[in-house]
């Protein structure tokens, strides 16, 4: 959902800007996206935007875009490559605090203070993203050496955050908390949580706190019906303002570092940064829980 939301962005900014989107789905493949990638040299398009499977992997096809005179940008994962001209995504690092903190301020309510032990689930750690939202989260959690962490990957998958969960749950029944890289994952989890008799609702005795990131329409209807806590929201609605990067790079632009603001923006300022990978701007993120899960301006409530 999230995938389809902010290409639906980028088309839209690009198409009111006066250029033509052509759209392909490798469907998470590598193979396939490279395949893709020479396709679109082939017919000569002006400007590439990717969102890599594998930031490594998509480095072939930056290099071969590149000699042919095609500029690469990226959006919502970074391409690993010097010669990317832009990637514009969510600032994963400062999701992946806003996690942590979300996770340390209700075992402190629940303890009188920040101690327990927390499952992380994370991402496909070839992935920027995930790499990003696992540092913010243990970046943060370090400074409370009282939480034990135990970290478990799943490529994003519903079914293997399912298995793990279990599998963790059976180890460690005294499981205080889960969070979780992608609320695409989380569709797995907790349906496991409740087959085993873990998923009890927020504010019941025994309920094990769940946070994660994306703000997808599920995860909202998880945080109404209480058995998730909390979600980090995505700007996915305006990860299309990319559309006005390329515009501009293919107009004879120089583009440079700065600050980005757009009025009335969660997400704004945003801060465009020189990377070993290109410029990158950072669209902001921000917390949704039962207080705010009906804002219309969440992309999960389109």
């Amino acid at each position: 959902e999230g995938q389809i939301m902010f290409m639906e962005s980028f088309k839209r900014y690009a198409e009111d800007l006066g250029m033509e989107v052509i759209d392909v789905n490798a469907d998470n493949n590598v193979e396939e996206q490279d395949r893709q990638c020479s396709d679109l040299i082939a017919q000569g398009v002006n400007a590439l935007v990717t969102v890599p499977v594998d930031s490594e992997a998509i480095v072939a096809c930056v290099d071969r875009a590149t000699d042919a005179g095609i500029p690469v940008f990226g959006i919502d994962r970074q391409p690993f490559s010097p010669d990317t001209v832009m990637t514009v995504m969510s600032n994963n690092y400062q999701a992946g605090q806003q996690g942590a903190q979300c996770v340390v301020d209700r075992l402190t309510e629940k303890y009188g203070e920040p101690t327990g032990i927390v499952l992380e689930i994370t991402g496909d750690l070839g992935t920027n993203v995930a790499q990003l939202r696992g540092n913010g989260f243990n970046d943060e959690m370090a400074n409370y050496p009282d939480i034990e962490v135990i970290t478990q990957p799943t490529d994003w998958l519903p079914e293997t955050g399912a298995d793990v969960v279990q599998s963790t749950l059976a180890a460690e029944p005294e499981l205080d908390a889960v969070y979780w890289h992608s609320d695409f994952t989380g569709a797995g989890v907790i349906p496991a949580m409740e087959e085993i008799g873990f998923l009890k609702p927020v504010g019941e005795e025994g309920h094990i706190y769940v946070c994660g990131i994306d703000g997808d329409p599920a995860s909202l209807d998880r945080i109404r019906a209480g058995s998730q806590d909390a979600t980090v929201n995505q700007p996915m609605l305006d990860f299309g303002v990319l559309a006005e990067f390329v515009k501009k790079y293919l107009d004879g632009e120089e583009l440079s570092t700065g600050t980005y603001e757009q009025d009335g923006a969660m997400w704004s300022p945003a801060e465009i940064e020189d990377t070993e990978y290109g410029l990158t701007m950072l669209l902001g993120t921000w917390l949704v829980t039962q207080e705010n899960v009906e804002d219309p301006t969440l992309w999960g409530n389109q």
